[in-house]
């Protein structure tokens, strides 16, 4: 009985938060929930309503090609559980409306939400293959196919790329690869980068990237360009730098070595996770002070901060130029 009566107080006091932040979102019009686009230093991304205090976000933003639809992960603490669920805001009857739970989550762990160039929309969660099935003990790579205006239903990822290990954080080239980041035990690579090809209508057998992008750190999060002249990732090492590094791709195809970004984008903070623009022309990151929603004595927020994303060029070794 007082199960009972804790569910529904946690469905009525969802509704209701759900009913106050529409009642209190702002009328934004025109791209990006209206923003003014920024420079070459960063700014933080709609400060209040996706960059807010008490939302504590578990990915980067990921933009739709239409430019109407964005999807991030946060966490939500529910009694002594946490989970990630999925949130969109869309641009509707000519204004932004959101941010509110995807229709496809909230009832499973999911998260790192990430369009790739043909419209389909991956994230990786621990929901069972069939419904009414148990949640399964690592997370796996599935996907959305848009049908009409509306979403199918999740697809899970068949064929080699899912494995038992944590399979998450989805960038896919306009080329067809498949970069994505599998948790791993410590002592077999802790956090490693894979990537696999679309041949054939199937995803090939990933493979892991080689030095100098995985090493004995841990690396995670890879946001590969269009053209994958270049990759972006995060990285946990403790004497070089934690946080976002870049590595560019040599005439050879071989990768130069990873350039900790720390003058631009790891600036005062951990950046956590990246993606672009639909266009490009603007780079998205997801910053923290540290691994808990903070308001530091010099007004840093942690949140979702975007830049003009000529700062990767900038960043480019003069050879490759």
């Amino acid at each position: 009985m007082k199960k009972s009566i804790r569910i529904i107080s946690l469905i009525l006091f969802t509704a209701t938060s759900i009913i106050a932040q529409q009642k209190d979102f702002p009328k934004l019009t025109g791209p990006y929930l209206g923003q003014k686009p920024p420079g070459m230093t960063l700014e933080i991304f709609a400060p209040g309503i996706i960059s807010q205090a008490g939302l504590e976000l578990h990915s980067c933003i990921t933009i739709s090609q239409d430019g109407k639809e964005i999807y991030f992960s946060r966490l939500v603490k529910e009694t002594d559980q946490a989970k990630n669920v999925i949130m969109v805001v869309k641009y509707q009857h000519e204004q932004w409306v959101g941010p509110e739970t995807a229709p496809f989550s909230g009832k499973y762990n999911d998260t790192n939400p990430s369009f790739s160039p043909d419209g389909r929309l991956y994230f990786s969660s621990n929901r069972p293959f069939e419904k009414g099935g148990k949640p399964k003990q690592d997370r796996d790579i599935w996907y959305l196919e848009k049908e009409g205006d509306r979403w199918s239903e999740p697809i899970h990822l068949e064929g080699p790329v899912n494995s038992n290990m944590n399979d998450d954080a989805v960038s896919v080239s306009s080329k067809g690869s498949m970069y994505f980041y599998r948790k791993l035990k410590k002592d077999e690579g802790w956090g490693e980068i894979f990537i696999s090809h679309f041949i054939e209508g199937k995803w090939s057998k990933p493979t892991r990237l080689e030095a100098p992008i995985n090493t004995e750190s841990f690396e995670s999060f890879p946001v590969v360009a269009p053209d994958e002249n270049f990759l972006i990732f995060y990285r946990l090492d403790r004497l070089k730098g934690v946080g976002q590094y870049v590595c560019f791709r040599q005439s050879d195809g071989t990768w130069k070595a990873p350039i900790n970004m720390s003058k631009t984008i790891n600036v005062g903070a951990v950046a956590f996770s990246a993606n672009f623009s639909p266009d490009g022309k603007y780079l998205f990151v997801l910053r923290r002070r540290n691994d808990a929603i903070i308001m530091s004595p010099e007004g840093f927020r942690d949140g979702i901060y975007w830049v003009d994303a000529k700062i990767i060029e900038e960043l480019k070794p003069k050879e490759l130029k």
